[in-house]
């Protein structure tokens, strides 16, 4: 009787191991997908891939920078440039976003816009609160300016935390508040 339960015990065990590691749901098949669907998310929308930012500072309005990082970027605007102040290292930022799938259509998953849609919005030191969403670090960085604007495509490696484990890419409007 021993025997048959511990043979039925590692048959499930083995089963399991099994089911677990098909291609499907490993990391590796879920971030080609994730890849994938951000390939066809830049074709469907006609999105010229920069490797370099523009030297005038002049946005086309489907050009996006890819980042080392994997990040795409776009400045919708440039913000508040007639402030001498300028986003620095340690500064605190609160983050105003409508957060979007790749999909086609694309379905809002969150939105942080305004204060009436989120009247406590989280906030940031920039360069060091990076492990919650380093991509919000990324283009606050580049943006530099309060009120400074742009749409960002975030692969889920350098997005929130809780998209991290899926392969989830997401799509960002983005806009940066510092200062108070």
């Amino acid at each position: 009787m021993k025997q048959f339960l511990s043979l039925v015990v590692c048959a499930s065990l083995f089963v399991g191991l099994f089911v677990s590691c098909t291609d499907s749901n490993s990391y590796a098949a879920k971030s080609a997908k994730e890849k994938a669907l951000i390939a066809d998310f830049i074709k469907r929308n006609n999105i010229n891939v920069l490797s370099s930012l523009p030297t005038d500072g002049t946005w086309k309005d489907n050009d996006y920078y890819l980042t080392p990082s994997g990040m795409y970027f776009h400045q919708v605007n440039g913000g508040s440039k007639g402030d001498t102040v300028t986003i620095k290292s340690k500064d605190l930022f609160w983050p105003r976003y409508i957060e979007s799938s790749l999909d086609n259509p694309q379905q809002v998953a969150g939105n942080h816009w305004t204060v009436s849609e989120d009247p406590n919005p989280m906030s940031f030191q920039l360069g060091i609160d990076t492990l919650t969403m380093p991509a919000f670090h990324i283009a606050a960085r580049m943006m530099k300016y309060n009120d400074a604007e742009a749409i960002i495509i975030v692969p889920s490696k350098i997005g929130f935390k809780s998209s991290a484990g899926y392969a989830i890419p997401y799509h960002y409007r983005f806009k940066i508040k510092f200062g108070q």
